[in-house]
Order: structure tokens, then C-alpha cells, then sequence
């Protein structure tokens, strides 16, 4: 059968994760593009980018621009070399016949030409980038032909920009407020505009404001003037520095859109410049209050029979990894570290996004981000209304970057408890009760917290509860077992809804067997392994806490006399390049760790592998099976195995989009 349309939830690029090999030759490319126009210059350092030797970029991305990127080395900076990316990555029309090798660069940047004993290492690095890239290169024009001939909607994520863009409030006010941070981001979005957006919708660009920002570029020649900066930025979505945050000016383009079917209605969500922040340090909200109307609200239909919805990140994510990550901040309070920007762990949006989708009673999410693969679905129940809804979401991660991110290490660290849900007979999901709390209302949290504390000798049951009860000052929600009969009489929930994983259904469940000594001593290495991957992602994290204390401190050692300053200054940039090494090195021993440890489980658990969860490169494939008396959906995930590249793999996960009957929720106690 012929796709109908392909769904792209973001990272369509990397502006981050460049490799040296393709900086070398996208600067090459996006000078030639530009020919004619006024060089940027960029704020800050006051030079061109070109300037800028591959491999050299890892003190101005972290230091002067104040970006989070774990991969700053070969950071995009220019707007040509924004542009040159977004045609490399689609199309093959503009690559060099033969790539750029190390010695070509270190001609062009003798600064960076490594010593002389490191340098035959740098030269086997290259090549492998070069292999990398030409394979790349070699399946481009199947790429071009398969989208040419399917239909085809993106939306952006972070890395279209940079890692961690727009991540949370502190982020936000960092980087917006820096002359170079703003100056990448805006280069960032002027290109997603163009090689994205304007395709998403062309009527905005047909009429104000695309138009305007289409006749502004065309009048453009490089020039870095106050009109220029005043035209493109609103339109682009770029706040002004004076007035707070998200005062998203009225004429900015809109990166959320739909898509009308004749059963169905496409909705893409534009989760990263629409947030909310209540602090700079909280989780963020990844749509505020305003945003999730002007979003959902409009785009409902009556005649349709389902809605789809493209979130970046999975609504129903992995419950262990986003507890991990919500856990963890109080001890790292930097978001960057864990990625903390899951829908859960704002639980006053994510529960308000719940209730709001609810409405249109059959809902499929297609979501991505996360480096892995997986199913999920959730029914929900709202007892004042009586009325229910079925929501399933189907994630795809990664398309072509697998074995790295934070939450794949995490994945890696919570995979045994994982493979415990699936071991247990019945449903692998959990019940949930919600109270609504209007404003100032205490009576519902006053009435619940004795009924838990007269409990608290059940430590591992109550002390839970505890803390979800202060979580969201707008709802309560609690996990439905294990109370008292008769508890909720006084104060019965408003809504309720359960969660479970969906099972990979092209895998047999084989009984469970006693473990040879061989496979034991393998089990015992994993979970060596595992330890140590948990002690590197706290040093990570810990490293990084040290770096952004350091950068904190270099306006106000700038302050200081000179004769304090200078050795000041000196010391701090020494100690911020070595720990720049340090997180390179622990980043790169997580990444082999996460592989090995993922590997070594799929070996001892052949039977098992992708029985929830695929952490390979992986392109989902979903069909819907639609009658009267039925509506189901499902996803069929295709991958390659790790171990036999030749062999392509595929996964199922199927679920009803049929809205539960009234008198299933879960029982009161």
C-alpha cells in the first residue's frame, strides 16, 4: 500500500551535532550561496563565522553565546550555514564530489591542526566521518524521490535551532538576552521559516505575515540594521529583551497548523515557542494556558471521526524515566542535564492538556524526541460529565541517531523494571484518580492528606501520595489502589483514567526459565554495567552544574579591579575548558555504555527484544483498521538489527481508538 502522508515531529536537522567533515564543506556552500551580499558579522566576538575554524567553536557556543549543547564543537553560527544545512540534508544537488579530509581543514585552520602524537588519531576520526557522510550522501536521492511522490508535514523541535532550545525559563532569559545567543536563534528560525514553515502552510506566506517576511528577505543584502532587526524579529516569533517573557509579539508567524481529512483532523502542535515558565528553574509547561486554546480549541470538528495529534515529545511517556527525571531535580537543578521538558513533569499542563483533548473523545498522538520507540494508550473518564475518551500515542525515535541522548541512558538504568511489567499476567498499567482544585479551595486536599498520613506506617504506599498531593496547586491525582473501603465517599474524584503500555504483538511470550551460570554472570555484568552508567550520568550532571556556576561568575569578576580580575578571568576560562573535556569524555563513555548495556540486554533476552521498546534507528508505519463496529489502530515500527544489519525487523503495537464504556472506570474503593 501507498503512504498517504509522512508526519515529521522535529530535529529534521542538527544545527548542534555537526560533524567537522560538513561544517568545512557548509561554510564552503553557504559563502558561494550568499555571493553578493554583506557578510554577517556576528555580536560578541565582532567577525564572521568563517572565522571560525570546525572543531573550534566550543568556547564562543558555551561562553559567549551561553547555549546548553552538549555538541558546541561544530555548532552552526551563520545564517548561510543554517541555509547550507537544510539543502544538505535533502538533497545531494550541492555536495562537493569529494568530502573534505583533515588535512584540507588543518590547511585551511592551521590553529587547529592537533600535536603532532595526536593528530594520526584526528586523521582516523575524520575518515570515519567522511565513510558516514558519503553514505549519507549515496541515499539521498531515494530520500528526494520517496518525499517527491508522499505528501509531507514537519514541525521543529530543539536541534532545527540548537539543544535544549526554549527548554525552560532560565534558558529562555540566558540566551535571549545575549547578543549571540539571540543573533543563532534568530538564524535558526529564519531558516526553519523557509525550509519548513512556508511548505507546513503556504497560505500564511501568501498573505501578511509571510509575505512581509518574504519581501523583507528579498530586499536583503546582508545588512545588519535597526529596521532589519525590527521587521524580522516579531515576525519570527523573537521577544523584545525589555518586556517578560512569552510576550510573543501579535504579527509573529504561527508554527502550529492543521490538517483537514474527510473522516479525520490533523492537529501539529508547536510545543517550544508557545511554553509556559513559572520560574526560571521549574519544569516547563510545554504549552501555556493561551497556547493550548488558540491550538486545540479552534482545530476540533464535529464530523470527525478521530483527531490526530503531532506532539514533538510523547504525551504517555515512559512513567519509570519521567519519574527519574522529575526525582533527580532535587538534586540537579539544571533541566539540561536529564532533558527534562517531558508533558508529566508540569503535571498542572500535562493534566490540563488531558482534559482538553478528552473533548474529542478518539485522539492518536504521533510523537518522537525520545531516542527510543514504544506504544501507549490511556483511557480516560471525566464522572461529572459522564462522558469518556480513548487517547493512544505512538512514538518513533530516532529516525537516524541512535545510541545517544539523556533519556536512552536513562532507558538503559530502568530497563530491568521495565521488563517487570511485562512478566506480570494481565494489563502492564496503572489507575489514576483526579480532583479538580479551583483556586483557593482546600477542601479537597484538607479532606485526603489524613486519610494518607494515618496510613504512613505503609511508608513505601503513603509517602508517594504525599507528595502528589502538593504537586500541582490545580489538581490532585493519585494512584487508585490501595486505599481504604469507602475512603473518596465525601470526596469523590472528578475524573479518573488508566494507563498501560502496549505489548509488541509479533512477539511470543516464552515461560520463564532458570538462568544458566553463563547467562547469570551475563546478567551480573549488565548490572555492574548499569551502575556504573548511573555514577557517570550523576558526574555529567554534576560537571555541568560547575560549568554554568562558573559562567554565572564571569560578569562579575569583569567588575573587579584589574588586578584582581585578570588572574580571575584566567583561572575561570582554564577551569571551564577542562571541564568542557571532562563532560566530552563523560558523554562519550555514557554513549558506549548505553550501546553495550542495551546490546547485552537484547542478547540475554533474544525472546524479549522489542517487546515494549525499540532503541534502534526506527521509521513507524501507521494503519487503521475502520468500521462500524471497530476502530482500531496500529503502529508497525521497522528497524534494522544491531547485530545483522542486512535483516529488517519489525514491531506491532495495536489499541482500539473506541472511547471505554461509562461503567468501566476504575472502581471507587
Amino acid at each position: 500500500d501507498y503512504p498517504h502522508q509522512l508526519f515529521l515531529t522535529g530535529d529534521q536537522i542538527y544545527a548542534d551535532d555537526v560533524s567537522p567533515v560538513a561544517l568545512f564543506a557548509l561554510m564552503d556552500v553557504g559563502q558561494f550561496l550568499f555571493t553578493g551580499n554583506e557578510e554577517e558579522i556576528l555580536p560578541l566576538i565582532q567577525a564572521p563565522a568563517r572565522t571560525m575554524a570546525p572543531g573550534s567553536r566550543t568556547e564562543i557556543i558555551r561562553n559567549k553565546a551561553l547555549l546548553t549543547t552538549t555538541h558546541p564543537h561544530n555548532h552552526l553560527l551563520a545564517l548561510h550555514e543554517y541555509a547550507a544545512m537544510y539543502l544538505f540534508a535533502w538533497s545531494d544537488v550541492l555536495w562537493p564530489d569529494d568530502l573534505p579530509n583533515a588535512t584540507e581543514v588543518w590547511q585551511a585552520y592551521p590553529d587547529v591542526r592537533p600535536d603532532p602524537a595526536d593528530q594520526k588519531k584526528a586523521e582516523a576520526l575524520y575518515h570515519v566521518d567522511e565513510e558516514k557522510l558519503a553514505d549519507f550522501r549515496s541515499r539521498l536521492p531515494l530520500v528526494r524521490r520517496a518525499m517527491a511522490n508522499i505528501p509531507t508535514y514537519m514541525i521543529c523541535d530543539d536541534h532545527e535551532i540548537t539543544d535544549d532550545w526554549y527548554l525552560d525559563g532560565k534558558w529562555y532569559q540566558q540566551v535571549l538576552t545575549n547578543q549571540l545567543g539571540r543573533r543563532i536563534v534568530r538564524n535558526g528560525l529564519l531558516t526553519y521559516a523557509l525550509f519548513q514553515a512556508w511548505g507546513n502552510t503556504p497560505a500564511q506566506f501568501a498573505d501578511t505575515p509571510g509575505m512581509t517576511l518574504l519581501a523583507a528577505l528579498h530586499a536583503w543584502r546582508g545588512q545588519e540594521t535597526f529596521n532589519w532587526t525590527q521587521t524580522i524579529e516579531p515576525l519570527l516569533g523573537l521577544p523584545q529583551i525589555t518586556v517578560p517573557p512569552l510576550s510573543i509579539p501579535p504579527q509573529a508567524l504561527q508554527w502550529h497548523y492543521t490538517y483537514n481529512g474527510p473522516r479525520y483532523q490533523v492537529i501539529v502542535m508547536d510545543t517550544r515557542t508557545r511554553r509556559l515558565y513559572r520560574s526560571p528553574d521549574a519544569f516547563p509547561g510545554l504549552l501555556s494556558p493561551e497556547a493550548m486554546q488558540n491550538q486545540l480549541s479552534p482545530a476540533t470538528r464535529r464530523d470527525a471521526e478521530a483527531t490526530i495529534i503531532i506532539s514533538a515529545t510523547p504525551l504517555l511517556g515512559v512513567d519509570l524515566i519521567e519519574s527519574m527525571q522529575f526525582w533527580s531535580h532535587w538534586r540537579v537543578r539544571e533541566n539540561y542535564a536529564y532533558d527534562r521538558e517531558a508533558w508529566s513533569l508540569d503535571w498542572g499542563t500535562f493534566q490540563h492538556l488531558l482534559k482538553t483533548v478528552s473533548n474529542l473523545k478518539r485522539v492518536l498522538f504521533l510523537s518522537g524526541d525520545v531516542h527510543y520507540a514504544f506504544g501507549a494508550s490511556l483511557q480516560y473518564w471525566d464522572l461529572h460529565r459522564q462522558m469518556s475518551a480513548r487517547i493512544i500515542d505512538y512514538t518513533s525515535s530516532p529516525l537516524c541517531n541512535e545510541g545517544s541522548g539523556a533519556q536512552l541512558a536513562i532507558l538503559a538504568v530502568v530497563y530491568p523494571q521495565i521488563q517487570q511489567l511485562f512478566h506480570r499476567d494481565g494489563d502492564s498499567g496503572q489507575s489514576f484518580f483526579a480532583w479538580d482544585i479551583p483556586t483557593g479551595d482546600h477542601s479537597t486536599l484538607n479532606a485526603l492528606l489524613p486519610l494518607i498520613r494515618q496510613r504512613l506506617y505503609l511508608f513505601w504506599w503513603a509517602i508517594p501520595r504525599l507528595l502528589a498531593a502538593h504537586r500541582s496547586p490545580d489538581e490532585i491525582v493519585m494512584p487508585s489502589h490501595g486505599w481504604l473501603k469507602g475512603t473518596f465517599h465525601d470526596h469523590p474524584p472528578d475524573r479518573s483514567y488508566h494507563l498501560h503500555y502496549l505489548r509488541n504483538n509479533l512477539t511470543e511470550r516464552e515461560p520463564e526459565h532458570r538462568l544458566s551460570l553463563t547467562q547469570q554472570l551475563a546478567k551480573g555484568k549488565i548490572l555492574l554495567s548499569r551502575f556504573a552508567l548511573q555514577t557517570l550520568t550523576w558526574l555529567e550532571g554534576s560537571v555541568q552544574s560547575i560549568r554554568k556556576r562558573l559562567l554565572r561568575q564571569i560578569p562579575k569578576i569583569a567588575q573587579q579591579p584589574e588586578s584582581i580580575a585578570h588572574p580571575t578571568h584566567s583561572l575561570v576560562n582554564t577551569t571551564l575548558r577542562r571541564t568542557e573535556r571532562a563532560e566530552r569524555h563523560l558523554e562519550r563513555r555514557r554513549d558506549r555504555l548505553v550501546v553495550r548495556i542495551i546490546q547485552s540486554v537484547l542478547r540475554q533476552n533474544r525472546w524479549k527484544a522489542g517487546n515494549m521498546i525499540i532503541g534502534s534507528n526506527n521509521i513507524a508505519e501507521i494503519r487503521f483498521r475502520w468500521t462500524p463496529e471497530e476502530q482500531e489502530v496500529m503502529q508497525f515500527l521497522w528497524w534494522y538489527d544491531g547485530e545483522q544489519e542486512n535483516i529488517l525487523r519489525v514491531a506491532q503495537y495495536r489499541d482500539t481508538l473506541e472511547p471505554p464504556a461509562l461503567d468501566s472506570a476504575p472502581p471507587l474503593p
